[in-house]
Protein backbone atom coordinates (compact mmCIF):
# COMPACT_ATOMS: atom_id res chain seq x y z
CA UNK A 1 0.00 0.00 0.00
CA UNK A 2 1.45 2.96 -1.22
CA UNK A 3 -0.18 6.85 0.18
CA UNK A 4 0.43 10.32 -0.95
CA UNK A 5 -0.99 13.61 0.68
CA UNK A 6 -1.05 17.27 -1.06
CA UNK A 7 -1.84 20.27 1.34
CA UNK A 8 -4.39 22.53 0.07
CA UNK A 9 -5.77 25.79 1.20
CA UNK A 10 -8.64 24.25 3.27
CA UNK A 11 -8.16 20.37 2.84
CA UNK A 12 -5.58 17.69 2.63
CA UNK A 13 -6.35 15.25 -0.36
CA UNK A 14 -4.20 11.58 0.17
CA UNK A 15 -4.10 9.17 -2.99
CA UNK A 16 -4.04 5.46 -1.64
CA UNK A 17 -2.88 2.71 -3.75
CA UNK A 18 -2.73 -1.13 -4.14
CA UNK A 19 -1.50 -2.92 -6.56
CA UNK A 20 -2.98 -6.39 -7.14
CA UNK A 21 0.55 -7.84 -7.53
CA UNK A 22 0.94 -7.01 -3.78
CA UNK A 23 -1.48 -8.92 -2.46
CA UNK A 24 -1.27 -13.02 -2.16
CA UNK A 25 -3.99 -15.03 -2.52
CA UNK A 26 -4.32 -19.18 -1.49
CA UNK A 27 -6.85 -21.12 -2.34
CA UNK A 28 -7.72 -23.84 0.60
CA UNK A 29 -10.59 -26.19 1.30
CA UNK A 30 -12.03 -23.78 3.51
CA UNK A 31 -11.99 -20.34 1.09
CA UNK A 32 -9.57 -17.91 -0.23
CA UNK A 33 -6.77 -16.47 1.76
CA UNK A 34 -5.50 -13.30 1.46
CA UNK A 35 -2.68 -11.55 2.20
CA UNK A 36 -1.51 -8.07 1.83
CA UNK A 37 1.43 -5.64 3.28
CA UNK A 38 -0.02 -2.78 5.30
CA UNK A 39 -3.46 -4.55 5.74
CA UNK A 40 -4.74 -6.80 8.60
CA UNK A 41 -7.97 -9.25 9.36
CA UNK A 42 -9.96 -8.03 12.14
CA UNK A 43 -13.91 -8.18 12.93
CA UNK A 44 -16.02 -10.54 14.38
CA UNK A 45 -14.78 -14.79 14.46
CA UNK A 46 -17.25 -16.30 11.88
CA UNK A 47 -17.66 -13.36 9.34
CA UNK A 48 -15.63 -12.70 5.84
CA UNK A 49 -11.64 -12.58 6.63
CA UNK A 50 -11.65 -9.12 4.53
CA UNK A 51 -8.65 -7.27 4.98
CA UNK A 52 -8.47 -3.26 6.23
CA UNK A 53 -6.52 -1.22 7.93
CA UNK A 54 -6.55 2.62 9.54
CA UNK A 55 -4.69 5.88 8.48
CA UNK A 56 -4.08 8.92 10.25
CA UNK A 57 -4.08 11.82 8.23
CA UNK A 58 -2.84 15.45 10.02
CA UNK A 59 -4.38 18.75 9.86
CA UNK A 60 -2.45 21.75 10.79
CA UNK A 61 -1.78 23.42 13.78
CA UNK A 62 -4.82 25.60 14.77
CA UNK A 63 -7.05 23.42 12.78
CA UNK A 64 -10.07 20.49 13.34
CA UNK A 65 -10.97 17.97 10.53
CA UNK A 66 -14.29 18.23 9.61
CA UNK A 67 -15.61 16.40 6.74
CA UNK A 68 -14.24 13.28 4.43
CA UNK A 69 -14.86 12.79 0.68
CA UNK A 70 -14.17 9.86 -1.13
CA UNK A 71 -13.05 9.25 -4.71
CA UNK A 72 -13.02 5.88 -5.63
CA UNK A 73 -11.30 4.25 -8.18
CA UNK A 74 -10.89 1.17 -10.29
CA UNK A 75 -12.34 -2.19 -9.01
CA UNK A 76 -10.05 -5.63 -9.85
CA UNK A 77 -11.25 -9.09 -9.18
CA UNK A 78 -8.44 -10.82 -7.06
CA UNK A 79 -10.21 -14.38 -7.14
CA UNK A 80 -13.34 -16.42 -7.45
CA UNK A 81 -14.77 -17.85 -4.50
CA UNK A 82 -15.65 -17.23 -0.79
CA UNK A 83 -12.70 -15.46 1.64
CA UNK A 84 -12.74 -17.39 4.72
CA UNK A 85 -13.89 -16.36 7.89
CA UNK A 86 -12.17 -14.68 10.21
CA UNK A 87 -10.50 -17.32 13.41
CA UNK A 88 -11.31 -16.53 16.97
CA UNK A 89 -8.78 -14.99 18.63
CA UNK A 90 -5.05 -17.43 19.00
CA UNK A 91 -2.38 -17.28 21.85
CA UNK A 92 0.08 -18.17 18.40
CA UNK A 93 0.71 -19.85 15.09
CA UNK A 94 3.18 -22.22 14.49
CA UNK A 95 6.11 -20.60 12.62
CA UNK A 96 6.76 -21.72 8.90
CA UNK A 97 9.48 -24.44 7.50
CA UNK A 98 10.09 -25.97 11.11
CA UNK A 99 13.01 -28.25 11.61
CA UNK A 100 13.28 -31.52 13.40
CA UNK A 101 15.32 -31.48 15.49
CA UNK A 102 15.41 -30.07 19.52
CA UNK A 103 16.64 -26.29 19.03
CA UNK A 104 14.76 -26.10 15.52
CA UNK A 105 11.11 -27.08 15.72
CA UNK A 106 9.86 -26.55 19.07
CA UNK A 107 12.59 -23.69 19.31
CA UNK A 108 14.79 -22.81 22.50
CA UNK A 109 12.38 -21.89 25.53
CA UNK A 110 9.18 -20.43 26.35
CA UNK A 111 7.86 -18.48 23.33
CA UNK A 112 9.59 -19.74 20.98
CA UNK A 113 8.57 -22.81 18.35
CA UNK A 114 4.63 -24.07 18.23
CA UNK A 115 3.06 -22.91 21.60
CA UNK A 116 0.86 -25.48 21.19
CA UNK A 117 2.93 -28.04 21.58
CA UNK A 118 4.75 -28.95 25.34
CA UNK A 119 8.26 -28.33 25.55
CA UNK A 120 11.03 -27.01 28.17
CA UNK A 121 11.13 -24.01 29.47
CA UNK A 122 14.09 -21.39 28.53
CA UNK A 123 17.56 -21.57 30.66
CA UNK A 124 16.76 -17.98 32.64
CA UNK A 125 13.50 -18.75 33.18
CA UNK A 126 12.40 -17.91 37.14
CA UNK A 127 10.44 -21.38 37.71
CA UNK A 128 13.99 -22.79 37.25
CA UNK A 129 15.09 -21.67 40.64
CA UNK A 130 11.78 -23.23 42.57
CA UNK A 131 11.73 -26.55 40.63
CA UNK A 132 14.70 -29.12 39.87
CA UNK A 133 16.24 -30.10 36.49
CA UNK A 134 14.96 -32.15 34.39
CA UNK A 135 17.61 -34.51 33.07
CA UNK A 136 19.82 -33.06 30.25
CA UNK A 137 19.24 -30.19 31.79
CA UNK A 138 16.27 -29.16 29.98
CA UNK A 139 14.77 -27.91 32.77
CA UNK A 140 10.83 -27.81 33.65
CA UNK A 141 8.24 -28.86 31.42
CA UNK A 142 5.97 -26.15 29.83
CA UNK A 143 2.91 -27.19 28.32
CA UNK A 144 1.24 -25.74 25.66
CA UNK A 145 -1.63 -24.08 24.75
CA UNK A 146 -4.37 -25.80 23.28
CA UNK A 147 -4.56 -26.14 19.72
CA UNK A 148 -6.71 -23.73 17.37
CA UNK A 149 -10.56 -24.86 16.47
CA UNK A 150 -11.04 -23.44 13.17
CA UNK A 151 -13.98 -20.52 12.90
CA UNK A 152 -17.34 -21.75 11.00
CA UNK A 153 -18.54 -19.53 8.90
CA UNK A 154 -21.90 -16.98 10.21
CA UNK A 155 -24.28 -17.06 7.35
CA UNK A 156 -25.21 -13.90 8.81
CA UNK A 157 -22.29 -11.91 8.49
CA UNK A 158 -21.81 -13.47 5.18
CA UNK A 159 -24.75 -12.15 4.19
CA UNK A 160 -24.20 -8.86 5.23
CA UNK A 161 -20.77 -8.26 3.87
CA UNK A 162 -22.37 -9.07 0.20
CA UNK A 163 -25.79 -7.02 0.56
CA UNK A 164 -24.22 -4.41 2.90
CA UNK A 165 -20.92 -3.91 2.66
CA UNK A 166 -18.44 -1.98 4.67
CA UNK A 167 -17.64 1.83 3.08
CA UNK A 168 -14.59 2.17 1.52
CA UNK A 169 -13.48 4.86 4.06
CA UNK A 170 -14.71 5.29 7.34
CA UNK A 171 -14.12 8.31 9.50
CA UNK A 172 -13.24 6.68 12.93
CA UNK A 173 -12.20 9.11 15.38
CA UNK A 174 -10.17 12.28 15.78
CA UNK A 175 -6.46 11.65 17.67
CA UNK A 176 -4.55 14.41 19.21
CA UNK A 177 -1.04 14.21 18.74
CA UNK A 178 1.61 16.76 19.81
CA UNK A 179 0.84 20.18 18.68
CA UNK A 180 -2.02 19.40 16.46
CA UNK A 181 -5.04 16.65 15.55
CA UNK A 182 -5.43 14.02 13.14
CA UNK A 183 -8.11 11.91 11.51
CA UNK A 184 -8.23 8.11 11.69
CA UNK A 185 -9.83 6.82 8.83
CA UNK A 186 -10.39 3.08 8.55
CA UNK A 187 -9.99 1.78 4.90
CA UNK A 188 -11.46 -1.79 3.66
CA UNK A 189 -10.45 -1.81 -0.19
CA UNK A 190 -11.72 -5.41 -0.17
CA UNK A 191 -15.05 -6.92 -1.01
CA UNK A 192 -16.59 -9.80 -1.20
CA UNK A 193 -19.61 -9.43 -4.21
CA UNK A 194 -22.89 -11.45 -5.23
CA UNK A 195 -21.62 -12.81 -7.79
CA UNK A 196 -19.00 -14.92 -5.76
CA UNK A 197 -15.77 -13.11 -6.11
CA UNK A 198 -13.35 -11.04 -4.07
CA UNK A 199 -12.29 -7.89 -5.60
CA UNK A 200 -9.64 -5.03 -4.75
CA UNK A 201 -10.02 -1.30 -5.27
CA UNK A 202 -6.68 0.09 -6.66
CA UNK A 203 -6.62 3.31 -5.71
CA UNK A 204 -8.75 5.61 -4.04
CA UNK A 205 -8.57 9.85 -3.15
CA UNK A 206 -9.44 10.90 0.41
CA UNK A 207 -10.47 15.10 0.79
CA UNK A 208 -10.41 15.68 4.55
CA UNK A 209 -11.35 19.19 5.02
CA UNK A 210 -10.41 21.14 7.84
CA UNK A 211 -11.75 24.31 9.68
CA UNK A 212 -10.58 26.43 12.84
CA UNK A 213 -10.54 24.62 15.97
CA UNK A 214 -13.37 25.13 18.47
CA UNK A 215 -13.71 26.51 21.78
CA UNK A 216 -12.94 23.63 24.11
CA UNK A 217 -12.90 26.11 27.09
CA UNK A 218 -16.79 27.71 28.05
CA UNK A 219 -16.94 30.50 30.16
CA UNK A 220 -20.42 30.26 31.53
CA UNK A 221 -19.91 26.23 32.43
CA UNK A 222 -16.51 27.48 34.12
CA UNK A 223 -18.45 30.05 36.44
CA UNK A 224 -20.77 27.40 37.11
CA UNK A 225 -18.87 25.03 38.61
CA UNK A 226 -16.80 27.92 40.40
CA UNK A 227 -19.83 29.10 41.41
CA UNK A 228 -20.99 25.55 43.18
CA UNK A 229 -17.86 25.38 45.09
CA UNK A 230 -17.38 28.30 46.44
CA UNK A 231 -20.83 28.65 47.65
CA UNK A 232 -21.89 32.18 45.68
CA UNK A 233 -22.47 34.15 42.38
CA UNK A 234 -19.74 34.30 39.95
CA UNK A 235 -19.74 36.69 37.22
CA UNK A 236 -18.38 34.63 34.53
CA UNK A 237 -17.59 38.24 32.35
CA UNK A 238 -14.90 38.83 35.51
CA UNK A 239 -13.33 35.00 35.19
CA UNK A 240 -10.19 35.11 33.03
CA UNK A 241 -9.96 31.81 31.48
CA UNK A 242 -6.13 30.18 31.68
CA UNK A 243 -4.69 30.14 28.38
CA UNK A 244 -3.45 26.83 26.95
CA UNK A 245 0.05 25.51 27.48
CA UNK A 246 2.85 26.44 25.06
CA UNK A 247 2.14 25.03 21.53
CA UNK A 248 5.74 23.96 21.72
CA UNK A 249 6.45 20.35 21.55
CA UNK A 250 10.03 18.06 22.26
CA UNK A 251 11.60 16.92 19.45
CA UNK A 252 11.49 13.52 20.88
CA UNK A 253 7.43 13.29 20.35
CA UNK A 254 7.69 14.69 17.41
CA UNK A 255 9.59 11.77 15.42
CA UNK A 256 7.30 9.38 17.32
CA UNK A 257 3.97 11.45 15.98
CA UNK A 258 5.85 11.47 12.42
CA UNK A 259 5.56 7.70 11.96
CA UNK A 260 1.83 8.03 12.82
CA UNK A 261 0.51 9.82 9.92
CA UNK A 262 0.12 9.31 6.32
CA UNK A 263 2.12 12.95 6.02
CA UNK A 264 4.09 13.79 8.25
CA UNK A 265 5.44 16.93 6.72
CA UNK A 266 2.77 18.51 8.42
CA UNK A 267 4.82 18.68 11.15
CA UNK A 268 6.85 21.02 10.32
CA UNK A 269 4.51 23.91 11.23
CA UNK A 270 5.22 22.86 14.70
CA UNK A 271 7.45 24.84 16.75
CA UNK A 272 9.70 22.31 18.72
CA UNK A 273 11.05 23.40 22.55
CA UNK A 274 13.97 21.74 24.92
CA UNK A 275 12.18 19.70 27.23
CA UNK A 276 11.24 22.47 30.38
CA UNK A 277 12.51 20.85 33.85
CA UNK A 278 11.07 22.38 37.76
CA UNK A 279 12.40 25.07 38.70
CA UNK A 280 12.21 25.77 42.83
CA UNK A 281 13.68 29.57 41.87
CA UNK A 282 12.32 31.68 39.61
CA UNK A 283 13.63 34.85 38.07
CA UNK A 284 11.59 37.23 36.35
CA UNK A 285 13.87 40.33 34.22
CA UNK A 286 14.48 41.63 31.05
CA UNK A 287 17.07 43.23 29.05
CA UNK A 288 14.08 45.78 27.59
CA UNK A 289 11.98 48.62 30.02
CA UNK A 290 8.30 48.44 29.10
CA UNK A 291 5.00 50.14 28.96
CA UNK A 292 2.83 48.70 31.25
CA UNK A 293 -0.14 50.22 29.57
CA UNK A 294 0.61 49.03 25.97
CA UNK A 295 2.32 46.13 26.77
CA UNK A 296 4.97 47.75 24.47
CA UNK A 297 8.91 47.39 25.40
CA UNK A 298 10.28 51.50 25.37
CA UNK A 299 13.56 51.51 25.97
CA UNK A 300 16.56 49.11 26.07
CA UNK A 301 19.10 48.35 29.62
CA UNK A 302 21.24 45.45 28.62
CA UNK A 303 23.15 43.34 30.85
CA UNK A 304 19.94 42.53 33.35
CA UNK A 305 19.13 39.04 31.62
CA UNK A 306 23.12 38.17 32.01
CA UNK A 307 23.84 39.36 35.70
CA UNK A 308 20.74 37.44 37.12
CA UNK A 309 21.75 34.23 34.95
CA UNK A 310 25.23 34.27 36.71
CA UNK A 311 22.68 34.41 40.35
CA UNK A 312 20.45 31.33 38.89
CA UNK A 313 23.69 29.13 38.59
CA UNK A 314 24.93 30.14 41.59
CA UNK A 315 21.57 28.70 43.22
CA UNK A 316 21.72 25.59 40.69
CA UNK A 317 25.44 24.77 41.79
CA UNK A 318 23.89 24.81 45.83
CA UNK A 319 21.68 22.20 44.25
CA UNK A 320 18.49 24.34 43.90
CA UNK A 321 16.85 24.12 40.37
CA UNK A 322 16.98 27.88 38.87
CA UNK A 323 15.88 29.76 35.93
CA UNK A 324 15.60 32.97 34.37
CA UNK A 325 12.29 33.80 32.43
CA UNK A 326 12.16 37.48 30.60
CA UNK A 327 9.42 39.96 30.73
CA UNK A 328 9.90 39.96 26.59
CA UNK A 329 9.68 35.50 26.43
CA UNK A 330 6.62 36.35 28.42
CA UNK A 331 4.62 38.67 26.52
CA UNK A 332 6.04 37.08 23.13
CA UNK A 333 4.14 33.45 23.74
CA UNK A 334 6.93 31.45 24.38
CA UNK A 335 4.89 29.42 27.56
CA UNK A 336 1.06 30.31 26.23
CA UNK A 337 -1.13 32.75 25.69
CA UNK A 338 -1.00 35.24 28.49
CA UNK A 339 -1.46 38.74 26.36
CA UNK A 340 -5.10 37.85 24.95
CA UNK A 341 -7.33 39.04 27.36
CA UNK A 342 -5.22 41.17 29.62
CA UNK A 343 -5.88 44.06 30.33
CA UNK A 344 -1.92 45.74 30.70
CA UNK A 345 1.39 44.23 31.49
CA UNK A 346 1.06 43.33 35.27
CA UNK A 347 -1.99 40.83 34.65
CA UNK A 348 0.27 39.31 31.58
CA UNK A 349 2.92 38.32 34.28
CA UNK A 350 0.55 37.56 36.78
CA UNK A 351 -1.21 35.29 34.81
CA UNK A 352 2.28 33.37 33.73
CA UNK A 353 2.80 32.83 37.03
CA UNK A 354 -0.38 31.35 38.52
CA UNK A 355 -0.13 28.92 34.94
CA UNK A 356 3.56 27.97 35.91
CA UNK A 357 3.79 27.75 39.67
CA UNK A 358 2.42 24.55 40.16
CA UNK A 359 3.87 23.10 36.58
CA UNK A 360 7.29 24.38 37.52
CA UNK A 361 7.33 23.80 41.47
CA UNK A 362 8.29 27.43 41.93
CA UNK A 363 9.26 28.06 46.06
CA UNK A 364 10.55 31.32 45.23
CA UNK A 365 10.07 34.68 42.83
CA UNK A 366 12.45 37.10 42.06
CA UNK A 367 11.64 39.86 40.53
CA UNK A 368 14.90 41.47 38.84
CA UNK A 369 14.80 45.36 37.86
CA UNK A 370 12.72 48.29 38.98
CA UNK A 371 9.03 49.20 37.72
CA UNK A 372 10.19 49.58 34.29
CA UNK A 373 11.54 46.35 33.57
CA UNK A 374 8.78 44.35 36.01
CA UNK A 375 6.10 46.65 36.60
CA UNK A 376 3.77 46.59 39.77
CA UNK A 377 0.18 47.52 39.73
CA UNK A 378 -1.04 50.10 42.02
CA UNK A 379 -3.20 49.14 44.91
CA UNK A 380 -5.41 52.09 46.39
CA UNK A 381 -4.36 51.87 50.30
CA UNK A 382 -4.52 54.32 53.36
CA UNK A 383 -1.22 55.88 52.40
CA UNK A 384 -3.47 57.88 48.99
CA UNK A 385 -6.99 58.24 51.19
CA UNK A 386 -9.22 56.09 52.13
CA UNK A 387 -11.54 54.27 49.68
CA UNK A 388 -14.67 53.89 52.00
CA UNK A 389 -17.22 51.80 51.16
CA UNK A 390 -21.04 53.16 49.96
CA UNK A 391 -24.27 51.64 49.05
CA UNK A 392 -24.60 53.32 46.04
CA UNK A 393 -23.84 51.00 43.36
CA UNK A 394 -21.53 52.28 40.98
CA UNK A 395 -19.82 53.71 43.96
CA UNK A 396 -18.67 57.58 43.55
CA UNK A 397 -15.39 58.75 42.99
CA UNK A 398 -12.93 57.05 45.63
CA UNK A 399 -15.72 54.76 47.21
CA UNK A 400 -16.38 51.07 46.91
CA UNK A 401 -19.53 48.91 46.74
CA UNK A 402 -19.96 45.24 47.68
CA UNK A 403 -21.96 43.28 45.30
CA UNK A 404 -21.99 40.39 47.14
CA UNK A 405 -19.42 38.28 44.71
CA UNK A 406 -16.62 41.09 44.53
CA UNK A 407 -15.74 44.59 45.80
CA UNK A 408 -15.98 47.38 42.76
CA UNK A 409 -13.94 50.49 43.30
CA UNK A 410 -14.19 54.04 41.77
CA UNK A 411 -10.52 55.13 42.23
CA UNK A 412 -9.92 58.78 40.89
CA UNK A 413 -7.36 60.36 42.46
CA UNK A 414 -7.10 58.93 45.54
CA UNK A 415 -5.36 61.30 48.68
CA UNK A 416 -5.84 64.49 46.59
Amino acid sequence: MHTKSQRHEDRIVTTVRISPEEVGVRETPYGVVLDAPGLSVTGQPGAPALPRTRIRIAVPPGTWPSEVEVDEGEWVTLAKGVVVPVDEPQAGQPPKNRGEGRGEGRGEGRGKGDPHEPGPCSKDCDCRRDHADRPGDEGPLVEGFPPPVPARPDPAAYRRAVEEPVPLVVAAAVDPLPGLRAAAVELSPVRQTKEGTVELCTSLTISLRFTDEPDVADREESAKLLSEELGRDIDPERLQLLPDGPKEVTAEDLEVARDLVVNPEIFDDVPVVVLQRDSAYLIITDDRTWDAATMRPNGERPGLVEAFEELADLKRRRGLSARVVTVTDIVDGRYGDFRDGSRDLQEVIRRFLKAYRTRWGVRWLLLGGDLETVPARTVAGGCRGTIDTTDTNPPEDNRSHWTGGHLRMNVAGPGE
